[in-house]
């Protein structure tokens, strides 16, 4: 089954509508809507047995996004096409195309906390990259970029964006919510769409751009390193291990089997980067805590805090940060080689006066564990 979306540029007080239409297997994307809108949202989804071609107009009204999977795309897995109906006007129609081809492409449409059948069981959100361990392309991942587009999005090379390539982050969130904008997305479409109240949130995430060269105009992702002792921090935040641990590198390098996994003793000094993403309207301030768990669940009750933690740290509305920070390992109970789990925790406060959200917080597992000396 396909999904069509047909798409205009939305005018103002225009509502779009989803159409899904059953036929060839195609991708979704969705661009930018009239210059005028104050607000756009999806109203209605709609299935359709008629084929799906991307170069084909599905002139409809109220202005609609089409989406279908089709079996061939040239070197893309996902696109998205707008139509220019009426130049005046600014109208158009989006086509989001979708490769279906399982002799080069297997898409896993679920999380992956669900479980994907064989070879495809579930992983650690955390360090889940852009494929599964099975070779299957995250499904959403793709899609959410192409949604982008067809609200009128470009890449963007200067920002942790979902408009990015590479890893792009889940979150610690209900299944139906772990993939979403992010905030310098979420910026640019309330520019574009700024019927929005205020809004405090922040999360904890496990990706950064810059990891490679990037192509089209777009940064590529990659996942943040594993916390690790070392005598300094590695030099890139894209190595398996953040601390300088010469010998756990070495090995990685050489190739050798190794768990992500670091050996730890009381007083230790563990090097960790971590970013965070400030969904909020406003300026915050916040600060970052580690725990130590046995399982990949915070409990605040029965978890082991850091006696170390972040002096508080502004950062500004709709933005993003990389942080790097050297936490002291607390003493861990359990005999030796008892893993742990280093779980993030981040507690933020507006940083604006009359601020009409109170402290919000998030927190989640950082890559590979810690096992006790």
């Amino acid at each position: 089954m396909g999904i069509g979306v047909n798409g205009r540029n939305i005018r103002q007080g225009a509502r779009p509508r989803v159409a899904v239409h059953c036929g060839r297997v195609q991708t979704t994307q969705i661009h930018p809507f009239s210059s005028r809108s104050t607000w756009a949202r999806i109203t209605a989804t709609e299935q359709s047995t008629d084929p799906f071609d991307k170069d084909t107009s599905f002139g409809s009204s109220p202005p609609a996004i089409h989406v279908g999977f089709v079996s061939s795309l040239p070197n893309a897995a996902a696109v998205t096409k707008p139509f220019v109906f009426t130049e005046g006007c600014n109208i158009a129609s989006m086509n989001i195309a979708v490769k279906l081809d399982p002799s080069t492409l297997n898409w896993r449409y679920n999380t992956p906390v669900d479980d994907g059948g064989p070879n495809h069981g579930p992983e650690n959100y955390w360090e889940a990259q852009q494929y599964d361990a099975g070779g299957f392309r995250y499904f959403r991942i793709a899609y959410q970029h192409e949604l982008l587009h067809a609200f009128g999005l470009d890449h963007d090379a200067d920002d942790l964006s979902f408009l990015n390539y590479g890893n792009r982050p889940w979150v610690n969130r209900p299944a139906a919510d772990m993939i979403r904008p992010l905030p310098a997305d979420v910026q640019l479409l309330r520019s574009r769409y700024p019927a929005s109240g205020s809004r405090g949130e922040v999360a904890v995430v496990t990706t950064w751009f810059g990891d490679g060269e990037g192509s089209n105009g777009a940064a590529n992702q990659g996942t943040l390193c594993a916390p690790s002792t070392g005598a300094d921090f590695a030099e890139s935040m894209f190595t398996t291990y953040c601390g300088s641990n010469a010998i756990l590198q070495t090995l990685r390098q050489a190739g050798a089997s190794l768990p992500v996994r670091t050996n730890v003793c009381a007083g230790d000094l563990l090097r960790t980067r971590f970013a965070v993403a400030n969904y909020s309207t406003d300026d915050i301030e916040y600060q970052a805590f580690l725990y130590f768990s046995r399982d990949t669940e915070l409990d605040e009750t029965e978890d082991v805090l850091s006696p170390s933690w972040t002096d508080a740290i502004d950062l500004g509305d709709a933005n993003s940060a990389v942080r790097r920070f050297t936490f002291e390992v607390p003493e861990l109970g359990g005999a030796a080689g008892t893993e742990y789990h280093p779980i993030l925790k981040l507690i933020a406060v507006s940083d604006e006066a009359g601020a009409q959200w109170a402290a919000t917080s998030d927190w989640s597992p950082l890559p590979g564990s810690v096992t006790t000396c």
